[in-house]
């Protein structure tokens, strides 16, 4: 059987995604070097593809910059002409393009810390607008927005994960065509920005038993600070997380974080808890946020993180905000609720009777992680308002400075996505697609909306207004030279066998040579009538040499 080594330059490979935030509708995930956005080799001198994912089409440009320890060595941008190409690197979805890499002075990079980043820009809309389609999934392992029946919503924020980007969709029944199509599964879907699916696969469960139960499981979904997809499973009563990539599952909440809980009875035997949030889980300061649903006078309440779980001695858990008469939260925390970092929690109430001018609809707690349970709201509107009803889930734009709020209106009363001012509650926009049941809502990063429809079976994405829209993702590369065997590939066809090797491709041909033995530790000498050629591209080598069929064992040399 042949054999062979070969000694060359190559470059190792690892890169880790970072971003700038932003206010865009348009940004760059899934950054890769070489295909790899962990760990990879190429050939010193070989051209490097950079590939990315664009959440919008980059319509004044994009541009790749090369820093080798801070300092900026390499910079190229893409014509405005590649918007004629799709994935020539302007596109909605996957670009590629090429370094050669080399520095601005065509030196060749070395051993290094080095940061790639992507900036990309577009010109933006005057108005919300929306970005996606609703393409059904063709295939088991494909995306496209397809979901049959959404009842969480999640997208990755955590700016140095590799799954930064990722779009999580809690599916919570299993729809028609299961056997053929990802988005019928009863299970956590994955989608990239685009709406593929992502490298992780189209769905998972980590190994959690997620099951049809009465469109219960899975239910509400967060993105924690700690790049764990926190989900609320309703039918078990407790929460549970997983990695980005649904591989693993950890429950972190149970029965015995409340069995000492006032409303323990209610929430066991009742629809339970239903808002949930997860604030600072990356610190000591962490907290889970539950709110029940139909517990009268329950509210919502924090639990601590301790070592990834809630507080394992706290059994009740402690009341953040009062619901019932007295409170602005009059009825329950039926309608979704987060929190910002400041501990104000955004909160709203499902209501649907026609001309209801007690309840508000939605509010906003302020710095609600003290002892003593909040009451008074800061802001409480939509009290009056029929054409505000009908909540099913709360979110806010940004932790650290929420700007918008949106609610999800599921119907039957009324449909859509209404989207308050956070700071004061007022309406930005009353209703974005009316027509349409929502379920769940989540942001991204750079501030695109995002919505899981039960009427359109998909999840959207609209881009907020605004002109100049840039936002800048980094991939962290660690490149270092490294002595290797490069062989792809040795056959033996017809007489003649073949080894496919990788190398710089600045070496010659004449610096090869293939050499051969009998005795894999006898002597090698030159084989008889090799030929060493250039492969498809650059930095790709073929070796060739005739045989007679005996075992030989071969080695190329530099």
């Amino acid at each position: 059987m042949p054999r062979g080594t070969c000694a060359i330059g190559a470059l190792a490979v690892a890169t880790l995604l970072m971003a700038v935030s932003a206010r865009a509708n348009v940004y760059a995930t899934d950054i890769k070097l070489n295909g790899s956005n962990q760990q990879t080799t190429t050939s010193a001198g070989n051209p490097v593809p950079i590939s990315y994912i664009l959440s919008d089409t980059a319509t004044l440009g994009v541009v790749i910059n090369v820093y080798s320890n801070g300092v900026p060595i390499r910079s190229f941008s893409v014509p405005t002409n590649a918007l004629a190409t799709n994935g020539a690197g302007l596109s909605l979805g996957t670009n590629t393009i090429f370094w050669d890499g080399n520095d601005s002075t065509s030196n060749s990079v070395g051993v290094g810390a080095i940061t790639v980043s992507v900036t990309a820009s577009s010109a933006g809309y005057p108005g919300w607008t929306l970005l996606t389609t609703n393409n059904i999934n063709t295939g088991i392992s494909s995306g496209g927005y397809y979901t049959w029946a959404p009842r969480g919503l999640a997208v990755d924020t955590v700016t140095n994960s590799p799954a930064y980007g990722r779009v999580f969709v809690a599916n919570s029944q299993t729809g028609p065509n299961a056997g053929s199509v990802a988005g019928d599964h009863d299970a956590i879907l994955m989608f990239n920005a685009d709406g593929s699916a992502s490298d992780a696969g189209a769905f998972g469960n980590g190994g959690y038993p997620i099951h049809d139960a009465n469109f219960t499981l899975p239910q509400k979904l967060r993105l924690g600070d700690d790049d764990r997809l926190y989900m609320n499973d309703a039918d078990a009563e407790q929460i549970v997380a997983f990695d980005p990539g649904l591989q693993t599952n950890k429950v972190v909440l149970n029965g015995n974080n409340y069995f000492a809980n006032p409303f323990v009875f209610e929430l066991e035997n009742e629809v339970g808890w239903f808002s949930l949030d997860i604030t600072a889980a990356n610190t000591t300061n962490g907290l889970i946020w539950l709110g029940e649903y139909d517990a009268p006078g329950a509210g919502v309440w924090f639990w601590r993180l301790v070592n990834g779980v809630a507080d394992p001695t706290d059994p009740s858990g402690t009341n953040s905000v009062v619901a019932g008469p007295g409170s602005s939260l009059n009825l329950d925390a039926s309608g979704g609720l987060m929190a910002d970092l400041n501990s104000d929690v955004f909160v709203s109430q499902y209501v649907d009777a026609p001309g209801d001018a007690t309840n508000g609809r939605c509010m906003m707690f302020g710095n609600a992680n003290g002892f003593i349970p909040a009451t008074n709201a800061q802001w409480d509107v939509g009290a009056g308002d029929d054409s505000f009803r009908d909540i099913n889930d709360t979110t806010i734009d940004s932790r650290k400075q929420p700007n918008y709020v949106a609610c999800a209106m599921v119907g039957p009363n009324v449909e859509g996505l209404r989207i308050l001012n956070a700071t004061n509650g007022s309406t930005a926009v009353a209703n974005l697609d009316p027509a349409n049941t929502y379920f769940a809502t989540a942001w991204d990063s750079v501030g695109n909306l995002y919505g899981a429809s039960d009427s359109r079976h998909a999840w959207r994405v609209w881009s907020p207004p605004g002109s100049g829209n840039t936002a800048t993702t980094f991939g962290i590369v660690s490149l270092k030279t490294v002595d290797a065997l490069t062989i792809l590939a040795i056959t033996n066809s017809d007489g003649v066998v073949s080894l496919s090797f990788t190398a710089s491709s600045t070496n010659a041909l004449s610096n090869f040579t293939l050499l051969s033995s009998s005795n894999v530790a006898g002597n090698y000498a030159p084989a008889a009538g090799y030929v060493i050629s250039h492969g498809e591209r650059a930095g790709l080598f073929t070796a060739t040499v005739p045989t007679n069929g005996a075992l030989q064992f071969y080695i190329i040399k530099r």
